[in-house]
């Protein structure tokens, strides 16, 4: 009889764990395709979309940098600040979401006490906070 080992990880576990590592380490890659026996044309869109990619990844390695460095977090009391919505310009404020997202992911929040500003407006909700800065960015949460 066969059964599941539950005493280890799965694969999609595994998975998981090493992407979110490749995210912190800034080591994650797109792959490369190729379609063999392709048209000129299609071979010429799969690199134009693999070029695509590779822009967007880096991007995001950029966005998970600046919103690490812009959190300040205190290891002596397990809390981190974010900085003042009202503060950041609308690409800022977008860099910052998708950094965000990330540092959300990884778990690099987990377990720490928040406090973000909105101008006068103060929260210890991550969820708020997002909110603040998509509103910041142009986009309608509730769309």
């Amino acid at each position: 009889m066969l059964g599941i080992n539950t005493g280890s990880p799965s694969l999609l576990d595994q998975a998981r764990d090493n992407l979110k590592k490749a995210i912190k380490e800034g080591t994650l890659q797109v792959a490369r395709f190729e379609v063999v026996n392709a048209s000129p044309d299609v071979k010429a869109k799969v690199e134009q979309n693999h070029q695509n990619n590779v822009r967007a990844l880096e991007q995001e390695k950029a966005d998970y940098r600046s919103a690490s460095a812009r959190t300040s977090v205190d290891a002596q009391t397990n809390s981190a600040s974010l900085p003042d919505v009202a503060t950041l310009n609308k690409d800022e404020a977008k860099s910052m979401l998708s950094g965000l997202r990330q540092m959300n992911y990884v778990g690099d929040l987990d377990g720490k006490t928040l406090s973000a500003s909105n101008g006068n407006l103060k929260t210890d909700s991550l969820a708020t906070y997002m909110q603040w800065l998509q509103a910041r960015v142009g986009v309608d949460v509730y769309a």
